[in-house]
């Protein structure tokens, strides 16, 4: 049985949003990937990745579909409704 080695990869580059509550981050998802994407795309090591291109006009019908599914589901799922406008406890610390 051969060993199997995991390829170095360059470090993870993750967006970290500074918004309060998720109805805030899901809007801030939705201009970051309606605005950077392709910014983001060409970041990424793998020439492949790089080459994709998405017609602007269908992400942008992907995403707003994706906005309405998250929303729903926030205002829905009783588990999920203290997400939508709560602020963590060291939000005035971060201000």
């Amino acid at each position: 049985m051969r060993e199997q080695t995991r390829p170095t990869s360059s470090p993870q580059r993750r967006l970290h949003f500074r918004e309060h509550s998720a109805e805030e981050q899901v809007e801030r998802a939705v201009f970051e990937i309606v605005k950077n994407f392709d910014f983001y795309m060409q970041l990424n090591h793998k020439r492949r990745v790089r080459k994709v291109r998405v017609d602007a006009a269908a992400r942008r019908r992907a995403v707003d579909s994706a906005r309405r599914r998250v929303c729903a589901n926030l205002a829905t799922v009783p588990q999920l409704r203290p997400l939508r406008t709560a602020a963590p406890a060291d939000a005035q610390a971060r201000v």
